[in-house]
């Protein structure tokens, strides 16, 4: 039997598991910079730059006050979607922003490669970031807590 082709396929169906990084590569993201990109963002005509624009605003926008300052960063996914959000303003605009937006733990400027293999949740290419025990049992919690579990398994 073929298969259907007529559903098409969207990958944003499909949600990855959430991949939290090691402590020491937790990073941070200056917020007064998010609120630059996210304003370029929200003027482009691209659908799919006003859908990042708005998890911008919902996940990192939301409450600034009169100092922004920053955020943390712990999952791949994060790290990927802000990074994005930084080339795509760039490619938009000709050139980078003022300032570069990530920080390590120890608010020094992450380099560009650093920012890279945490959004692919790697140390190096290819070679992925063991997990200690603490951060694999957080990681099934929020599993766990995202799947809905009903009586006899139905």
């Amino acid at each position: 039997m073929a298969p259907n082709s007529s559903i098409p396929y969207n990958p944003t169906d499909h949600v990855a598991p959430i991949t939290l990084l090691p402590e020491e590569v937790f990073g941070y993201v200056d917020l007064a910079t998010l609120a630059d990109i996210h304003r370029y963002l929200c003027e482009s005509e691209l659908q799919e730059d006003v859908e990042l624009a708005t998890w911008m605003r919902e996940n990192y926008l939301n409450n600034l006050g009169v100092d922004p300052g920053t955020a943390e960063i712990r999952t791949a996914q994060v790290f990927s979607k802000l990074d994005r959000a930084y080339r795509r303003v760039r490619s938009l605009t000709n050139k980078a922003q003022d300032k570069w937006p990530f920080f390590d733990r120890n608010f020094k400027q992450m380099s560009s490669a650093m920012v890279r293999n945490n959004a692919r949740g790697e140390a190096a290419p290819g070679v992925m970031f063991p997990i200690d025990g603490m951060q694999r049992k957080s990681y099934l919690a929020m599993q766990l807590a995202d799947e809905s579990i009903t009586p006899n398994g139905k």
